[in-house]
């Protein structure tokens, strides 16, 4: 029975293999049935030459074969590491990103506190530039009684 590397994707399954082989075994099947119509041919049948010859063809296509399933280990296992690394890297792009976001979520806030502290601080500030460049309302008052009362007023209103 053939070895069959782990498959990778839905694609390599052992019937792919079997049809990447099927030419190598044709083809060691071929120089098999050569060596042994050679030795036939030259009257070495059975001999310890046809034995060589059909043991060459043999370990041939045996070392084709084992070069093909590693070639395709090989390259599955590059597949393989290509798809583990690119996970890896997609997960680590996904906490990095969510690590971002919460990063310029606390920014954001930090942001807007401040921004909310510095509006208020400016109309603290407005008010009271407004109440020192202009006089309360009792100063207006007095002033006020205090013309009414030079024009007579005041004793007219019962204030003086």
């Amino acid at each position: 029975m053939a070895y069959f590397p782990q498959e990778y994707t839905p694609e390599l399954t052992e019937e792919f293999y079997k049809r990447m082989a099927k030419p190598i075994e044709e083809e060691t099947a071929r120089n098999i049935g050569l060596a042994r119509s050679e030795a036939l041919a030259r009257g070495l049948e059975g001999d310890p030459f046809e034995a060589i010859a059909v043991s060459g063809a043999r370990k041939a296509g045996t070392e084709s074969l084992a070069d093909l399933y590693a070639k395709l280990g090989w390259q599955g296992a590059g597949w393989g590491r290509e798809e583990r690394l690119g996970r890896e890297g997609r997960e680590w792009n996904a906490g990095e990103s969510e690590k971002a976001r919460a990063w310029q979520g606390a920014e954001s806030e930090k942001q807007r506190a401040f921004r909310e502290r510095l509006a208020n601080l400016q109309y603290q500030w407005q008010r009271k530039l407004l109440r020192e460049s202009q006089p309360d309302f009792w100063d207006y008052l007095g002033q006020g009684l205090g013309t009414a009362g030079s024009f007579g007023l005041g004793k007219l209103f019962g204030i003086w």
